[in-house]
Formats: structure tokens, sequence, C-alpha cells
């Protein structure tokens, strides 16, 4: 299936990760980029050994400034089969894998990635005791870029997901409380092409959640 951890298990290969970062007093940013083998197969559905593997890549930005009372925060991240990241998407095949009595049926069949797009921000002003954030957050499936069959995926029929959620917290000696509010929103496809990049959605359905939250530290 496209989110089976066995796939990167098979490959042999492990999960490399390069990263650059810059930090002072008032600047953390960095650059991240990363590429990771998959075999999701050892044998054909026919019972043939098969070597069929793919590679995917992902990249990464990040960037937090403290001014003064003022906390900001970015990070954006893109790449294909993020799965392993906990993140929607996973990987397909590029011929149909399942019409066996098709003629043109392939066994040995390659596969293609689905890229994954993640995007959030967090803000957060300190005016002790009391401190008032909020977070921002969206996520989308771009497609495969390739003729794309599902073999399973982690959301696969979201087009885009958001999130928006304030929040403040009052803290006094060890005692902190705090309130968030959360409203959560989902597109979900309808209508994909080959590539399986959506080309109808459904209309938005949205979520609210509030949270109360009280810690004590000893």
């Amino acid at each position: 299936a496209g989110t089976d951890p066995n796939a990167h298990r098979n490959s042999g290969i492990p999960d490399i990760h390069g990263q650059v970062t810059f930090k002072n007093d008032v600047i953390t940013a960095g650059l991240v980029a990363g590429i990771k083998s998959a075999k999701p197969r050892l044998v054909t559905d026919g019972g043939i050994k098969t070597s069929e593997t793919f590679t995917s890549a992902d990249f990464k930005g990040f960037l937090k400034l403290n001014i003064s009372k003022l906390t900001l925060s970015w990070a954006g991240i893109y790449g294909k089969n993020m799965t392993p990241y906990v993140m929607i998407g996973g990987y397909g095949a590029n011929t149909h894998p399942t019409d066996i009595n098709n003629p043109n049926y392939i066994d040995d069949y390659s596969y293609v990635g689905l890229a994954t797009l993640s995007l959030w921000f967090d803000g957060e002003i300190n005016l002790n005791p009391v401190k008032i954030g909020f977070f921002a957050g969206y996520s989308s499936l771009l497609g495969a870029g390739d003729t794309y069959y599902s073999l399973g995926s982690r959301a696969g029929n979201l087009n885009n997901i958001m999130r928006f959620s304030p929040r403040v917290t009052y803290t006094s000696g060890k005692l902190t409380l705090g309130l968030e509010y959360m409203l959560s929103t989902a597109s979900y496809g309808t209508q994909w092409d080959e590539n399986y990049k959506v080309e109808e959605s459904a209309d938005m359905v949205m979520n609210n959640r509030t949270m109360f939250v009280a810690k004590y530290v000893f």
C-alpha cells in the first residue's frame, strides 16, 4: 500500500538529509534537502522476483524571528511520498496494477510518488504574564506529475486542508492556564486527471474545536 513502511525497509537505503542553518539572537533560518528510496514489492503478483524501486526527494525551509516580546515562525516543505513524515500523500503505480486480464497489463510495474506541499505560520507576543498566539497551517496534494494508479495513500482523496488557531495563556508562578480555538477545513477532490491532479472538488467542510488547559509545573 502507499503508506507501507516496509517499502522503505525493503530498499536497504537510509533516508538521507542535509541541512544548513543560520542563527543569531534574532534570526534562526535554515534549508533542508532529503532523498529516500522505496521498494514496495519483493515479488510481483505472479510470484516473480522484482527489484523495482523509486526515489523521491523533499525540500524544507524555515525561519524564526525573535523581536523583543514578539516571536514569529514560518516553515514550508515540499516533496513526494511524504507519508513517512506523517503527511498526506503516498505513492502508486504508473501502470494499472489490478486488471490482470488486460492484455496490456504489466506485472512488474514501476512507481510514482504523490507530491505534497505544506506551509505553516505561528506568531506569539509575550505580555507577561499573558501570551497571545496564532497558528495557521495549509497542506495540499499536488498530484504525481505522471500517470498514477493508487496503491493506497493517506487521505489521498483530499485536495487541501487548512487550520487556523488563536490562543491565549496566563502564567502565575508554576500554574499556567490556556484557551485555544481551532478551525479546521478540508476540501475533497471529486474528479482527477490521469496524473492525479484535482480537477474538481466538493464544497469545503469545516470543524470547530475549543480546548482549555491547566498546567502545574513542580
